[in-house]
């Protein structure tokens, strides 16, 4: 739990005293705010060091590479004609599959399976 107490420019330096593990901050002055962005962030887990940043840019880097990959054969199938269409509107869902998996998008697929995995249909 963080407890955090506004106004700590109206206290003296003796004020402050009771609070004991209180955050002081004053939205007047801007003192303290800092130190409530830096504990706000080690609450929620945050520890200031971008590692997760590059492993989620290698994430992006792997799911853009494959949709790439499905789109270059979907554009393959797509000069076939007629003969290959289920094959290249497969290869476009793969690809969006891939992209979906960077934005954050439910896909159809996904919310199916949320849908009955979450609330009980048909019994």
């Amino acid at each position: 739990m963080l407890e955090v107490l506004n106004k700590s420019d109206l206290l003296s330096a003796s004020d402050a005293l009771p609070y004991g593990d209180a955050l002081l901050i004053s939205a007047k002055t801007g003192a303290g705010i800092a130190e409530l962005k830096r504990k706000i962030l080690g609450v929620v887990g945050w520890s200031g060091t971008q590692e997760g940043a590059i492993i989620s840019r290698r994430r992006h880097l792997n799911c853009l590479d494959e949709a790439s990959e499905h789109i270059e054969k979907a554009q393959k199938f797509a000069t076939n004609g007629n003969i290959s269409l289920d094959l290249f509107a497969e290869e476009l869902r793969l690809a969006q599959d891939h992209l979906g998996q960077i934005t954050g998008k439910l896909l159809p697929d996904d919310l199916l399976g949320k849908i009955f995995s979450q609330f009980c249909i048909g019994k």
